[in-house]
């Protein structure tokens, strides 16, 4: 009985191996497999490439790690590209079994288009990599690139890749027979198993370096009801210009009449000159020198990605939205992990990698795959009308034609109100006193003018005029809704005019049923917002978070507050994004660490070892400070320090103290 099913099996595996009845015969399984492994690797390689020599969040790592990501990042996709073709495979196998142990030829219609059929998954890949190529020449020699093509041309960019496609098919093909012809396939395979083999070693060395995510949060608050949250974040706009803070001019009625009704700091200041980095300190309630972001292509890192105020609310119940603009506001570009459910019209679900898929391969890795499943999608969506492709620096500085967009952001968070349920945390985050040029709708302050120079004032006061009448318009909003009485509203911005942090920016919180309303007048930073929030909700502090809350007392008068800001310079940033040849260590992306502390501003400019120092305008509680510039460089080095930064560059001894007048 044995011996029979020995001979049944050899005859089998005759037949199978027999081009005339067999469908697939093993050596041609291992070549398609093989060239769909050379494939996946090659377009996996040419991204990395892209990203490793242009700005990107792999320009601050050391060779090391972004290799690994490379290696690791490419199982993920090789497994994604062949598993559509095991269960083909497996039809193929089973048939042409089938078929030889029945003793007769598979009919040649079905036999003939195994091969070819199998080569259109690691073909398209290879024609992807090829259209995103050409994409990148285009964007990086030219200056255009797919998303600056219209409706009319889009024709041309379809008609393009079905062109790659079919020269990228006809060269496997004609690859497919060489291999064959030319006896290559033991080279093939071993190359194949090379490049997995590392791709394995890869991903167990990322496994053992798991980050925990875990986040501590209070048990008892289960059952309180729990209040709504708004945090809405005006870009660049300066206490210094708002009428709410004594300005001439009444650029924020609304917000005066609130004030009586809140929580008012007199002297608050951002803890970060850019965009991302303040917003990031903003929702972690960390520094940006810890954390190390301070400027786009810095992201979040190991258990920074984690610990944050979105993610401890998310555990409490809360549904959470944000709506601001990618890159410079967008929680899920910062890589800020198990946060809001949705970012700027992407859900969390599916956009981020799945936590477990994470721990498996590691956050640069899984980052790294986001990055480039969204270039991608967002060109092919492009390309065929599906959805436009849009250039957040474009969006935000070089179309001074195009409206900001406040509205459109509002009517968002309108739409995003009416599609849940429960407690929510919303962070909006309005553009229009961005800069260095403004459209407000209404011309108050600038009727009449022209606006031929950048920062003008009176647009930027008609600027600020606009978020006040977008405030009043939000919080009438919920009002209608009935939601305003169970909504705690907290109204700042993420630095001053021309990006200071030296200047500063309103905060107030407008919590109902709350008789912990008062102004503060002792200095006061963003930082604090976090904690403040979780004080209202009964939620301890966690020890990760350095701000200090402000419901209960004033914060120390001569409390020191750390900001910093990123590289100056000509030619530092190229399209919103620092340099990599400008990405370098000890320091990275930070260019200067302010210290403030009452009315004194102590500005260290790390490159040029030059401390300057100023006064802040219109501070309200000035206090006598007998700190020198040496001593607050001393504790802007300790601090750096504390931070494990390597100072041993900088030369105390040496620096030039300058005095300026702001």
């Amino acid at each position: 009985m044995r011996g029979q099913w020995r001979k049944l099996v050899e005859f089998a595996s005759k037949g199978l191996r027999d081009s005339r009845t067999g469908l697939l015969d093993p050596a041609s399984w291992g070549r398609v497999f093989g060239l769909t492994v050379l494939a996946v690797y090659f377009y996996v390689f040419m991204e990395w490439l892209f990203l490793v020599t242009k700005p990107s969040f792999m320009s601050s790592l050391p060779l090391s790690e972004a290799l690994l990501i490379l290696a690791v990042s490419s199982g993920p996709v090789l497994v994604a590209t062949v598993a559509p073709l095991v269960p083909y495979w497996m039809v193929g196998a089973l048939l042409g079994y089938g078929c030889a142990l029945a003793g007769f030829r598979v009919p040649s219609p079905f036999r003939a288009p195994w091969v070819p059929v199998s080569l259109l998954l690691p073909c398209g890949v290879l024609a992807l990599a090829a259209f995103l190529m050409v994409d990148n020449f285009t964007l990086t020699v030219l200056g255009w690139g797919i998303r600056h093509v219209e409706t009319k041309g889009l024709l041309g960019y379809q008609a393009l890749l079905v062109l790659i496609g079919v020269a990228v098919y006809t060269l496997t093909w004609q690859a497919i027979r060489t291999v064959s012809r030319h006896g290559l396939g033991r080279s093939l395979g071993v190359a194949c198993a090379a490049l997995m083999a590392i791709t394995l070693g890869g991903t167990v060395y990322v496994g053992t370096r798991k980050v925990s995510a875990s986040t501590p949060v209070a048990p008892h608050l289960t059952n309180r009801a729990l209040p709504n949250i708004l945090l809405i974040v005006g870009d660049g706009v300066e206490a210094e210009h708002m009428s709410l803070y004594g300005y001439d001019r009444d650029t924020t009625p609304y917000l005066r009449q609130l004030a009586d009704r809140s929580l008012l700091c007199e002297n608050n200041f951002p803890n970060a000159g850019p965009s991302a980095a303040s917003v990031a300190s903003i929702l972690t309630g960390k520094l940006p020198t810890e954390t190390r972001l301070i400027y786009p292509p810095d992201i979040l890192r190991g258990k920074d990605a984690y610990q944050h105020l979105p993610a401890i609310l998310k555990t409490l119940g809360y549904r959470s939205a944000n709506i601001g603009l990618r890159y410079y506001a967008d929680a899920y570009d910062l890589n800020m992990r198990h946060s809001f459910d949705w970012a700027n019209d992407r859900e969390l679900k599916g956009f981020l990698l799945p936590e477990w898929f994470t721990g498996l391969i590691g956050q640069g890795s899984s980052y790294f795959l986001t990055r480039i499943r969204d270039r991608i999608e967002s060109r092919l969506l492009h390309v065929f009308g599906v959805e436009q492709m849009s250039d957040a620096f474009d969006r935000l500085v070089q179309a001074p034609e195009q409206p900001r967009g406040d509205e459109g952001r509002i009517l968002e968070l309108r739409q995003w109100l009416e599609e849940g349920k429960g407690p929510f945390f919303a962070y909006l985050h309005l553009l229009g006193t961005h800069g260095p040029k403004f459209r407000p709708v209404r011309r108050v302050f600038s009727e009449g003018k022209t606006q031929d120079q950048p920062w003008m004032k009176d647009f930027y006061d008609d600027a600020i005029l606009q978020f006040d009448s977008n405030v009043n318009t939000i919080l009438q909003e919920l009002a209608d809704r009935k939601l305003l009485r169970d909504t705690i509203v907290v109204i700042t911005s993420d630095h001053g005019l021309r990006h200071t942090s030296r200047q500063r920016v309103p905060l107030m919180f407008l919590v109902p049923a709350d008789d912990r309303r008062r102004r503060v007048s002792s200095n006061t930073q963003n930082l604090d917002i976090a904690p403040t929030l979780l004080d209202y909700l009964g939620v301890d502090r966690p020890g990760w978070m350095r701000g200090q809350s402000l419901t209960a007392k004033d914060p120390n008068p001569g409390r020191t507050i750390f900001t910093v800001d990123r590289i100056h310079g000509h030619g530092v940033v190229a399209r919103s994004r620092i340099t990599p040849s400008h990405i370098v260590p000890p320091f990275f992306s930070l260019g200067s660490v302010s210290l403030i502390r009452c009315d004194r501003v102590f500005e260290f400019q790390l490159r040029k070892n030059v401390v300057f120092v100023s006064k802040v305008k219109r501070h309200t509680r000035p206090c006598p400070d007998g700190s020198s510039p040496a001593e607050a460089m001393q504790q802007i080095v300790d601090h750096l320090v504390l931070y494990d930064y390597d100072t041993s560059s900088l030369d105390l001894s040496r620096v030039i103290v300058v005095f300026r007048n702001e």
